[in-house]
């Protein structure tokens, strides 16, 4: 255990909080810290806190906190020793040691299931793509210049047209029914929802088979061109981008990877040489999908369609993006409304690889996008698009690129250059427009554990203090122990105190917070409850400075109410059980009590 002990306190010392919870989710700085959007509860305003110099986090509505490694447990939903090496991997840091932590893989017997009734799917699609009754989907696919080493790296396959045979087949496999229902395969009438139709397979983040999308291939063909697999347990279509167990490994290489509309797109990416695209789902780009980007650690560029519905996508990808500080660049088709299948085929590699590596910035984009609709627009929205740039003008000096984003925006939105430069003189005071991205938090930063709580005892509240000053300077910890105090207000807060006693006696000097609650992490599984109490008190800013003084009065603050509760459990434990007589000395008692009390707050008052 101690070597264990040793090894978690390496990887915290070596990570820094701050950039391990950012690898994640979007981290703004506040003041002296750091907020980000709550990932564990939906939220709308930044509300958790995250302390570089504590390293640990916690937010004020949900309650949840811990160290870095922490995080990447509750984040992941994986064990803790895990985590620590997620962690130890993001912050770069390697030991020998790591590589003996055994990898656990948290096994849903359910979905499972699913997994594997997909996987015996893509399979027979793949071997039905190869009969004589395929003939015609393979003559389509060598028409759209999908070859053979295509078909095996995308793994295309084709769905008879006896959808039974397909069903009855897999339930030979031992697949049920029922789960190739909740795996979106059988229809109402145990047919194939594909059959007839090309198959592309969907794949999750480890390359597990999750879904399917079929095309229509032939002439009087019923339904859309495209079928997809329904949303199910596995298959969302708001948190799945294609490609991405490919693209993951490849835009580390290549430095960027392209976001496209579909996964033909990709395809023709991959002819053209480049490996690192991915595609959406016929959905608008998600927060969901947002984290699986930021995990590329790469610049995205964004390689939507040239069309009008394409590039309104553009424009929303593109401030979803800037919301949450993924660096990105838009592919600029000026005006080319082909999709890269159609340039590859009819202008070749070459061609296309030059149009996906000319780029230009989010405002470029919008300023090209607005320039011809401004006539389309009338006044509101006009002033709508000027306060959409007026960040960008706050960002840039006085001088002749100022001068020339003035023109480029009056261009644009057809008000007079001195008109912008008006209102862009007042807004940079404090620019609010929706792309400025910059979080308030209104009031203190955070919320107060004081104040949130209004029905805390004086009990609670003292030995919240008193644990609050332990952490934070050796002398509280030494008085605590020295006067032999127990802390029964919340058995949350005698658990903690027992725990630093342990810390403390192998770690000496100032308590390392983060180290300290890797500790209490490691001793077992389900320590949450402690670990965000531990980070409330540890984050709280309404305690007084400390100074020795404030450690007698909080003792003689917990003795007294100690008293005072024994006191009354005496009297209901009397008024309950006992005689006449014990019951009025119990109720003189408690008076008494009470008297003292009332007393000594006068004198105190005085």
């Amino acid at each position: 255990m101690a070597e264990d002990n040793d090894l978690f306190e390496a990887v915290l010392h070596h990570c820094d909080i701050v950039d391990v919870v950012s690898h994640y989710i979007t981290v703004h700085k506040a003041g002296s810290g750091h907020v980000a959007l709550c990932p564990f509860h939906d939220d709308s305003n930044p509300s958790m806190q995250i302390s570089k110099s504590k390293q640990i986090f916690k937010c004020f509505v949900c309650g949840e906190g811990g160290n870095a490694i922490s995080f990447v447990s509750k984040f992941e939903k994986i064990p803790y020793r895990e985590a620590m090496k997620k962690v130890a991997e993001i912050s770069g840091y390697s030991d020998p040691r790591l590589q003996q932590v055994p990898t656990f893989k948290v096994v849903d017997e359910s979905k499972n299931r699913l997994y594997k009734a997909l996987g015996d799917l893509q399979t027979y699609y793949r071997y039905s793509l190869s009969i004589p009754e395929g003939e015609k989907a393979r003559e389509y696919l060598s028409s759209r210049n999908l070859d053979q080493e295509i078909q095996e790296r995308y793994g295309i396959g084709y769905a008879p047209k006896d959808g039974g045979k397909t069903i009855s087949f897999l339930q030979l496999k031992k697949h049920s029914l029922k789960v190739l229902e909740e795996a979106g395969v059988a229809t109402n009438n145990s047919k194939d929802r594909f059959q007839g139709r090309i198959t592309f397979p969907i794949h999750n983040i480890d390359g597990q088979v999750i879904g399917f999308s079929a095309r229509r291939f032939e002439e009087g063909q019923e339904g859309g061109k495209y079928v997809n697999s329904p949303e199910s347990t596995i298959f969302h279509k708001g948190n799945i981008l294609y490609n991405y167990h490919r693209a993951l490994p490849a835009s580390r290489i290549e430095g960027c990877c392209y976001l496209c509309e579909g996964f033909m797109d990709v395809i023709a990416l991959h002819k053209a040489g480049i490996d690192s695209s991915l595609a959406l789902m016929g959905t608008a780009l998600t927060k969901d999908h947002v984290s699986l980007l930021r995990k590329l650690k790469c610049e995205i560029r964004i390689a939507l369609d040239g069309d009008g519905p394409g590039q309104e996508a553009t424009l929303k990808t593109a401030n979803l993006l800037h919301k949450e500080n993924i660096p990105f660049k838009i592919v600029d088709y000026q005006g080319d409304t082909r999709d890269p299948d159609e340039i590859l085929n009819q202008e070749g590699k070459d061609a296309l690889v030059a149009r996906l590596n000319r780029t230009i910035s989010a405002f470029d984009f919008t300023l090209n996008h607005y320039r011809s609709k401004a006539g389309e627009m009338d006044k509101n929205k006009r002033m709508e698009l000027v306060m959409r740039f007026i960040p960008y003008l706050a960002s840039t000096k006085p001088g002749l690129e100022y001068e020339d984003l003035l023109s480029r925006i009056a261009e644009a939105t057809l008000f007079h250059k001195d008109a912008i430069r008006e209102i862009a003189s007042k807004g940079m005071e404090n620019p609010e427009p929706e792309e400025a991205i910059t979080y308030y938090v209104r009031g203190r930063r955070g919320r107060s554990d004081l104040t949130a709580r209004k029905d805390l005892s004086r009990l609670v509240l003292a030995e919240k203090m008193l644990l609050h000053y332990m952490l934070e300077n050796e002398d509280a910890l030494e008085f605590f122990k020295a006067n032999g105090l127990r802390l029964n207000g919340d058995p949350i807060h005698e658990e903690i105190a027992s725990y630093l006693i342990e810390f403390a006696s192998s770690h000496p000097g100032k308590i390392v917070l983060s180290e300290f609650e890797g500790y209490i992490a490691q001793q077992e599984e389900g320590q949450d409850e402690i670990l965000n109490a531990l980070s409330a008190i540890a984050l709280e800013e309404n305690y007084p400075p400390f100074e020795k003084g404030s450690l007698s009065r909080l003792a003689s603050t917990i003795r007294e109410e100690k008293e005072k509760i024994a006191v009354t459990k005496k009297t209901q434990a009397a008024i309950r059980d006992g005689d006449d007589k014990e019951t009025a000395a119990a109720l003189k008692a408690y008076s008494e009590a009470v008297k003292n009390k009332y007393r000594k707050s006068k004198k105190k008052g005085a």
